[in-house]
């Protein structure tokens, strides 16, 4: 998991309020930073945060973050999609106009409290949505639970189609099924390299109770095709990591800045 980037007009929209669903983000591009808290540490990180959402929401400001998704056991990755690269040379001032509304204390009291929970690695990236590798409705800011899953697919070209046929196949398959998840699929622009997908639910229980991928695409074009199709994504990959997730809305204050 891990590196970061990003429009002209200085704007900026706060959109919705903390603790609940917020405005869906329609870009293509997002910026991600990734946080490795340590394990003693998660709760003095949503804490700080939780008290830093307050006060921005008593001052009326914002400070630009995006959707935040609380990984595994330990780590935080915030998810702000985001338009155009110009943006990212106005954003600043934005946010720093907004945040001058709120007391320093409460700014130091942030910046300590979600600093000092952090260990190695701690990285930011820019994701690119892919819609050929994507379906359903739902997205970051408007599920609740989901899965993401981290390919490393080879390099050559060979591979990379096999991988990207295979998993369109899927799609189709998972569309005429009416697979209850949400895909996502992303290409890294700037990181890692991974292609990250996140699966998307309603609910804890919904992304729990959905059948697997595999199951789903066998209902439509059979038992074999389904497992040849799985078949072809495993030998086109590297690397697989797969972790749960829960949307926090409670820390999440979407915007829109410059766009």
């Amino acid at each position: 998991m891990v590196a970061g980037r990003m429009r002209s007009a200085l704007a900026l929209v706060i959109v919705a309020a903390c603790g609940g669903k917020q405005r869906t983000p329609t870009s293509t591009y997002a910026a991600v930073h990734i946080d490795v808290l340590a394990k003693d540490k998660v709760e003095q990180f949503v804490g700080a945060r939780k008290a830093w959402v307050a006060a921005m929401d008593a001052s009326g400001a914002n400070d630009g973050r995006g959707v935040f998704l609380f990984v595994g056991d330990h780590v935080m990755i915030n998810v702000r999609r985001f338009s155009t690269w110009a943006s990212f040379d106005t954003r600043g001032d934005a946010i720093d106009a907004s945040l001058a509304r709120v007391p320093k204390a409460a700014s130091e009291a942030y910046d300590k409290g979600s600093d000092d929970s952090l260990v190695w690695p701690h990285a930011s990236e820019v994701w690119e949505l892919d819609k050929d590798l994507s379906i359903g409705t739902l997205d970051e800011a408007s599920a609740d639970a989901g899965t993401i899953v981290w390919d490393d697919v080879k390099p050559d070209p060979a591979d990379e189609d096999r991988y990207w046929k295979a998993v369109g196949e899927e799609n189709a398959a998972l569309a005429k099924a009416g697979y209850p998840l949400t895909r996502l699929g992303f290409r890294t622009r700037f990181g890692a390299g991974h292609v990250i997908t996140l699966w998307l639910a309603a609910s804890e229980a919904a992304r729990d109770g959905a059948p697997s991928v595999e199951a789903a695409v066998a209902s439509v074009v059979g038992e074999a095709r389904a497992k040849a199709l799985e078949a072809d994504i495993a030998a086109s990959i590297v690397h697989r990591d797969a972790q749960p997730f829960a949307v926090r809305h409670d820390l999440t204050r979407l915007r829109t800045i410059g766009e």
